[in-house]
């Protein structure tokens, strides 16, 4: 997990050659200052809430036991 914007910042500059040999568009905005600091609020809250519930991060509505054992 990353700390700080920093750390995550570096960790992207790393791997933006990756994302550039798959040929994702618009680069220069996502790794632009204000696109990672957009990606380092939306990762480090993803982080706070997984870790808030024994089950994990869940994206939509509450899931029921049954949801959460269903992997497709």
């Amino acid at each position: 997990m990353h700390d700080s914007l920093q750390e995550s910042s570096a960790a992207a500059t790393t791997a933006r050659p990756r994302y550039t040999q798959a040929g994702l568009p618009d680069l220069d905005r996502a790794f632009s200052p204000a696109g990672l600091d957009v990606a380092w609020r939306v990762y480090h809250a993803a982080a706070l809430a997984s870790r808030q519930d024994d089950r994990g991060l869940i994206i939509g509505r509450p899931a029921t036991g049954e949801e959460l054992l269903d992997v497709g």
